[in-house]
């Protein structure tokens, strides 16, 4: 039996895919179809929509919410109190333009 939603118990959907190696703080809200990868760090009051992915080494600050379908990729960093829209992303591309000054396609690699 699944635990009351409570400021001090996360509110998990029983789609929701959380690895045990993720810290995840009290009062957070997982709803349908959300992956949390391991090493992932979730504090305390945010809620995760439908959809979202939480790769590892992301780290998620104190009352974020994240709207539907928004994938948050390695290495990031989510700071207190962000609303993130649905669908939002976001990028590690150093170079962030599909073509060069000549209108050719630019490599990435």
């Amino acid at each position: 039996m699944q635990k009351p939603f409570t400021i001090n118990n996360p509110c998990i959907d029983p789609t929701a895919s959380i690895d045990q190696a993720a810290k995840i703080d009290d009062g957070t809200a997982f709803w349908i179809n959300v992956q949390i990868k391991e090493s992932a760090i979730v504090s305390k009051h945010c809620s995760f929509s439908k959809d979202d992915y939480i790769d590892r080494n992301v780290s998620e600050d104190v009352e974020c919410k994240i709207q539907n379908s928004v994938p948050i990729y390695d290495g990031i960093t989510i700071k207190n109190k962000v609303f993130m829209g649905p669908n939002s992303s976001f990028t590690n591309d150093k170079v962030p333009r599909a073509f060069n000054s000549n209108w050719t396609i630019t490599k990435h690699w």
